[in-house]
């Protein structure tokens, strides 16, 4: 049915109820000024014409979530990218982690970030290196191969639960 011969749904809300909505709608549009510019550019928020704001999830997340990776698969590779980022590798988060870490303990700041880079250099080093681009392109940049090609797809994943079981006994999970 093409879009001109559909039926208009008819609006069965009373009065108190459309007032009711609208006060919602307002409420829910003062999210829409959280959302700061660097944000805005990242492109992990999007407000939708109801004014709510989503969170893009990781790929990492989502096959966690569908039951692809065991939690020790999740949990090693998030810990490899947060060990990447702790080591500034990531730019875009620096001003993010100088401001919470500043003068924090008794270990330096760029101690912390030296021992941040060691570990995840230790843990780079186990990954095979034939699966080391692909690892650090899924983990770090959250880059996942064209999902158009499903007979890529299995293999795609069989390569990352390698990777991933080889950070998992590296880390004694």
């Amino acid at each position: 049915m093409s879009k001109a011969k559909r039926k208009a749904k008819a609006d069965n809300r009373g009065p108190l109820q459309r007032l009711h909505d609208n006060e919602q709608v307002q409420r829910d549009q003062s999210y829409l000024s959280v959302i700061t510019p660097e944000m805005d550019a990242k492109g992990c928020y999007s407000a939708e014409s109801r004014g709510r704001r989503y969170f893009r999830l990781r790929n990492l997340d989502r096959l966690h979530r569908n039951g692809k990776l065991t939690y020790e698969q999740h949990q090693a590779g998030a810990w490899y990218r947060d060990q990447w980022e702790m080591g500034r590798y990531d730019s875009t988060r620096t001003m993010d982690l100088t401001r919470t870490e500043r003068g924090s303990g008794a270990v330096g700041f760029s101690e912390r970030i030296q021992d941040a880079r060691d570990r995840w250099r230790e843990a780079r080093k186990q990954i095979p290196m034939r699966l080391v681009g692909f690892a650090d392109r899924f983990l770090l940049h959250d880059e996942w191969p064209n999902p158009l090609q499903q007979r890529h797809r299995e293999s795609n994943l069989s390569q990352l639960k390698e990777a991933l079981n080889v950070l998992v006994v590296h880390l004694r999970l």
